[in-house]
């Protein structure tokens, strides 16, 4: 049967049968860093690999490709990663004097157009976004930064190959639907022909005993 076939032991590819377009995602956030990192998969022949970093992460290439290459043989894979790495220190970034003094005037301006009352104060003006604003200074990628985010990228592989592989489930059972229909089919079209066979000799038979009438013949001769 087509069911046995392609179950059998010879099979194993369809029995581990996996979608060909997935996606994962982790993320981290701890003291040392904030990082995320997405991977998608699509569709291709064969290995097709993408690692999407920005330049202080590009050093981690080599191995995020040799993780994905020990998971995944086939489809175009894209990686991205993004990471804040922290020191626990952080400096206050003030805007240009100019734009703070153009805010100044601008405020002063309208309190005085509209009538409003009461003294323009600091906290008036820092609230406005990029007025003032509070920095976390950057990290080096050291040895410990750097096993935590090549943890996270792991971990959106995984999501990624657990996808592929429920997809793939999906798949299969899809088609081993179809091939029962094929079997249901093809012994529909086998019994139609024996019927057909039998509805011939029948009529073989019908018209050989007309003319054994017609001659007189007795059946042993006929």
């Amino acid at each position: 049967a087509l069911r046995e076939a392609m179950c059998g032991a010879e099979s194993a590819a369809f029995r581990n049968m996996r979608s060909m377009t997935g996606y994962g995602a982790a993320v981290l956030e701890s003291e040392a860093m904030r990082a995320s990192v997405t991977a998608r998969s699509l569709n291709h022949r064969y290995l097709d690999l993408t690692v999407h970093a920005p330049r202080k992460l590009q050093g981690l290439e080599p191995e995020v490709k040799r993780l994905v290459q020990a998971r995944v043989q086939r489809g175009r894979i894209e990686v991205s990663i993004q990471a804040n790495l922290f020191t626990g220190e952080a400096e206050v970034v003030l805007a240009p004097p100019v734009v703070i003094g153009a805010l100044v005037q601008a405020l002063r301006r309208i309190q005085d157009e509209h009538g409003l009352p009461g003294e323009l104060r600091v906290s008036d003006v820092a609230r406005f976004p990029g007025v003032l604003e509070l920095v976390e200074l950057g990290a080096g990628l050291d040895e410990g930064r750097r096993q935590e985010l090549l943890g996270v990228v792991e971990q959106a592989l995984g999501e990624l190959e657990q996808m592929r592989r429920a997809e793939g489930e999906t798949l299969k059972a899809v088609l081993l639907l179809g091939l029962d229909a094929v079997e249901v089919a093809a012994a529909r079209i086998e019994a139609l022909s024996g019927s057909e066979r039998a509805a011939r000799r029948e009529a073989l038979i019908e018209k050989a005993r007309t003319v054994r009438d017609e001659l007189g013949l007795e059946d042993g001769r006929l």
